[in-house]
């Protein structure tokens, strides 16, 4: 029996509206460990998650000093964002859902 597979979807506001996504396959220990981050995220004063990563972002908007997340984890979870042309600042939706298990009969 194989491990459960998500497809994970994360949504970004690259330039104050410009929105960018990234879908990519997850495993159970990698949907975890994202559950983990959001459960840290609190939305700032204008109602955002704002996330601040790239060539733009002021250090007061950064992850680390914004949430208790380490470096490391930081780091890991950007991996799964979607950057676009100069980072982002703000994210924007975190969905995920189960990908079924195809059988090929031919």
């Amino acid at each position: 029996m194989s491990k459960e597979i998500y497809e994970l979807t994360i949504q970004v506001d690259t330039n104050d509206g410009d929105y960018i996504s990234n879908s990519t396959d997850i495993t159970e220990n990698d949907l975890t460990f994202i559950k983990s981050i959001v459960s840290k995220l609190h939305k700032d004063t204008n109602g955002n998650y704002r996330w601040e990563y790239g060539e733009y972002c002021r250090v007061e908007n950064t992850p680390d000093n914004l949430y208790d997340i380490s470096d490391e984890d930081i780091e890991q979870f950007q991996e799964f964002c979607p950057y676009g042309e100069h980072g982002f600042h703000t994210l924007v939706s975190i969905q995920y859902c189960p990908i079924p298990d195809y059988e090929t009969l031919i």
